[in-house]
């Protein structure tokens, strides 16, 4: 006999369902699924094999992808985020500024706040504060995993990607 398959969504990714703005939205299928799939499958330690850690990078071997490791320590606008990883000499060359879909991989959703939701033996010390993204001033919160869009003059963390 097959076991139960349970899945769920994280309310944060769900719009709100309103009376007075019109009929009630129903989320559809398609919708549900693309929204379970931003989920990782990993836990706050991720399972053995999924990061390949060295002492100042994080490879993803899930997505192909090379991570920073440890944080610059200070906020940065949108633009100087992009310039911090374009001029990044970590093991080498061709660091950018992820897009929001590869940071959502990094986000742990069986963290809860306060904590931040990412791997913490792979990303120590990472604040449950915003991160950038591309497009423009697009990001992640690590502090619970929410997608959003942010005024450009803002300051957040950049994690670097390549």
């Amino acid at each position: 006999m097959k076991p139960a398959v349970s899945l769920s969504v994280r309310a944060s990714l769900i719009p709100p369902v309103s009376r007075r703005s019109g009929p009630v939205r129903r989320l559809s299928v398609a919708a549900f699924l693309a929204a379970a799939a931003l989920a990782p499958l990993s836990t706050a330690s991720a399972p053995a094999g999924h990061y390949t850690i060295t002492s100042s990078t994080v490879i993803d071997t899930k997505t192909g992808l090379s991570w920073e490791r440890v944080l610059s320590g200070t906020a940065l606008s949108w633009a100087t985020a992009g310039t911090y990883c374009s001029t990044l000499e970590l093991d080498g060359s061709g660091w950018r500024m992820p897009t929001l879909k590869e940071l959502l991989t990094l986000v742990d959703f069986s963290v809860d706040s306060p904590a931040a939701s990412i791997d913490s033996v792979a990303f120590p010390a990472t604040p449950a504060e915003f991160f950038w993204s591309t497009p423009s001033g697009r990001g992640v919160g690590f502090n619970g995993g929410f997608a959003a869009a942010v005024t450009i003059p803002g300051t957040a963390n950049v994690r670097c990607v390549r």
